[in-house]
């Protein structure tokens, strides 16, 4: 009986005993970890010495040791001789949180695991247009200068770097351009061609039409199978602007429907004076001889009325 009753009166106190010393022991063995960590870089700095230090607010989501100088995240850029109507925006790091980025090593950019310090691929250069398909693709140029698309949320290739040059507009055509020993075309995000091939580089494009200019300066606007939709018209200017085709030819500016089957507005002068526009995002500034004449906002359906 009195074993039994001991047994009773030693169970609460164990119990007591566990819920104190367990929360103690895990307090002192994260307070032991968080000492060596903050004593390795307490203030998070992006850089200590040889090593790169990456963060996800307070966390540290992994580490890179580098070779050469300099060594930083990696920086998007500027493709030279562009044959797409785009500008490029700043220039910005790529650092794919969590798991992965882009790291800049000396002349070398590598793709690496940051969690578990694995080099996933080494490549040239990384360039990003803006719009909507940036929120989810990156361009990216291999060491032998061919061009593939990289995909930011799994983290893979969605097409291999194959092409001689990949670019995309920010519009609402997700469809890709791409270059190979063949001609220009359009490709979806999958690698499934879009269109037929052209000889001359594709200027603009939207989801039915394809804005092709040449080395001389040439515009030529076709559909998607390379029927030319103004066969007998010189076209002097010529640009898409959402749903919006602009067209200068013969003196006359008409600004058409995406698809060419309607015209909208158009602008000529009766007294045969020549007329000019420029396209600066959604401002149509129109010039008569030389001189200020219109500006229309294509968002502002009264002055397309």
């Amino acid at each position: 009986m009195n074993k039994i009753k001991n047994n009773r009166l030693f169970l609460p106190f164990l119990l007591i005993l566990i819920i104190l010393i367990v929360p103690l022991a895990g307090y002192g063995f994260f307070n032991a970890n968080k000492k060596i960590f903050l004593g390795e870089n307490p203030k998070r700095l992006p850089r200590i010495g040889n090593k790169l230090y990456f963060y996800d607010g307070k966390n540290l989501q992994g580490t890179y040791d580098c070779k050469n100088d300099p060594c930083h995240l990696a920086k998007t850029s500027l493709i030279e001789e562009e044959p797409l109507n785009i500008s490029v925006g700043d220039n910005y790091e790529t650092y794919i949180y969590d798991t992965y980025a882009f790291i800049q090593d000396g002349e070398d950019i590598y793709f690496q695991n940051i969690k578990n310090n694995i080099l996933i691929s080494q490549v040239k250069s990384i360039v990003n247009y803006g719009g909507k398909l940036n929120k989810k693709y990156l361009i990216v140029e291999n060491k032998e200068g061919y061009f593939g698309l990289f995909n930011t949320e799994t983290y893979l290739f969605s097409i291999s770097t194959r092409y001689n040059y990949i670019g995309y507009l920010d519009n609402e055509a997700e469809y890709v351009l791409v270059k190979d020993e063949t001609g220009y075309y359009l490709i979806d995000t999958l690698n499934n061609k879009q269109t037929q091939i052209f000889n001359e580089p594709i200027y603009e494009y939207n989801s039915k039409v394809i804005i092709t200019k040449s080395t001389v300066g040439e515009y030529k606007i076709f559909n998607f199978n390379k029927e030319d939709l103004f066969p007998e018209d010189i076209i002097d200017n010529c640009n898409i602007y959402k749903n919006y085709v602009i067209v200068l030819s013969n003196q006359t500016i008409n600004i058409y429907n995406q698809e060419l089957k309607s015209v909208i507005k158009t602008f000529y002068d009766e007294a045969g004076g020549i007329l000019e526009y420029t396209l600066q995002d959604n401002i149509l500034d129109i010039k008569l001889d030389g001189k200020d004449y219109k500006k229309i906002n294509l968002d502002n359906n009264e002055d397309l009325a």
